[in-house]
């Protein structure tokens, strides 16, 4: 196993957020030219340190020639974390999702050449497990976007099955960042994570909701980026399919309390504890044990910094006339 030596032209399609920019930034820091398709026909964010942006939409007639034009050696699709898609209206958005990945991949398939990337999450799991879920374990999906991204995950395998396209499924488990704003260049919610809602909750309302049962591992961008760059670098993969997990498990309610900790004791936490325990963790020991994985940023340490950051940045989230500090309706337990 070692890791390719050259340096490669890597085309990113998705939306300008977190993951997007710490994708580009790794990779420009380690030699690679980035070549983005922004998802969209207008001005859709800064994309800074692209080598080149293409502001097209996913299904446009364009997209043949650009992949033709780039002939990226990996083509990464960011998938569940492209904020581009619009879920408001489920049904139809999960047609549009498959056919963005459909298109994309069809072009990249053409090359017969280069590897593909489908960046999914835990979403497609939506029932408990008593332990670490193995990249082994069938899906459990059930909203229309959860199925549409497990789908997603199923068109990739079709794909290598048989056309042979070197396609790699890579599920990380509960992403999160410091969100920016309150919406992203092209308005779309710039924040989707449990960490960065509830830190938005809490300066909006003054109140953080949790659910004790509800219980997760929370993976930061920057570490997701690092394991993301081992897949793209690493010349062959023993499999097509890992698992991208901290391992480092917490619920609702101990997170809430990191999170007040750092913003003040003007934030109540709501305990919405009810039903039974639902817990979601994914397992990074193959990922581990294949590329080695190291966590930098612990979900104690970096969940304080994003709080503080929200708090002292409350303004760039907070709209006093369309969220008042109000306690939400709720028949959960308050305390402070």
């Amino acid at each position: 196993m070692v890791n390719r030596m050259n340096k490669m032209d890597i085309l990113l399609a998705g939306s300008d957020n977190q993951l997007m920019k710490a994708l580009i930034n790794k990779l420009n820091k380690e030699g690679h030219r980035c070549y983005v398709l922004t998802g969209r026909k207008n001005h859709a964010g800064a994309y800074k340190n692209a080598y080149e942006r293409y502001n097209f939409s996913y299904d446009s007639d364009c997209l043949k020639e650009i992949v033709e034009s780039v002939r990226p050696d990996v083509t990464v699709f960011l998938g569940a974390y492209d904020f581009h898609f619009d879920w408001s209206d489920a049904r139809r958005e999960s047609v549009r999702y498959l056919t963005a990945l459909q298109n994309i991949l069809t072009y990249h398939a053409a090359l017969s050449k280069g590897r593909f990337l489908y960046l999914s999450s835990e979403e497609v799991y939506a029932r408990s497990y008593p332990n670490d879920i193995p990249e082994e374990e069938p899906v459990s999906a059930v909203s229309f976007r959860s199925v549409a991204i497990a789908q997603g995950e199923e068109v990739c395998r079709n794909y290598k099955k048989t056309m042979g396209v070197d396609t790699v499924i890579l599920r990380m488990d509960h992403l999160y960042a410091t969100p920016e704003k309150k919406v992203t260049a092209d308005g779309q919610a710039a924040y989707e994570g449990i960490c960065e809602k509830m830190c938005v909750e809490a300066v909006r309302t003054g109140y953080i909701q949790a659910n004790a049962n509800r219980i997760f591992s929370l993976l930061y961008v920057d570490d997701a980026v690092e394991a993301i760059y081992k897949v793209i670098s690493r010349e062959t993969l023993l499999k097509n399919q890992y698992h991208i997990s901290s391992g480092e498990v917490m619920d609702e309610m101990c997170l809430a309390k990191m999170i007040k900790g750092a913003m003040g004791d003007d934030i109540t936490i709501t305990d919405n504890t009810i039903g039974s325990p639902m817990r979601v963790v994914l397992s990074n020991q193959s990922f581990a044990s294949e590329f080695g994985l190291t966590i930098f940023h612990h979900t104690e340490e970096v969940s304080l910094k994003v709080a503080k950051y929200v708090k002292n940045h409350s303004a760039d989230y907070v709209d006093t006339e369309a969220y008042p500090r109000a306690a939400p309706e709720t028949s959960g337990r308050a305390f402070v």
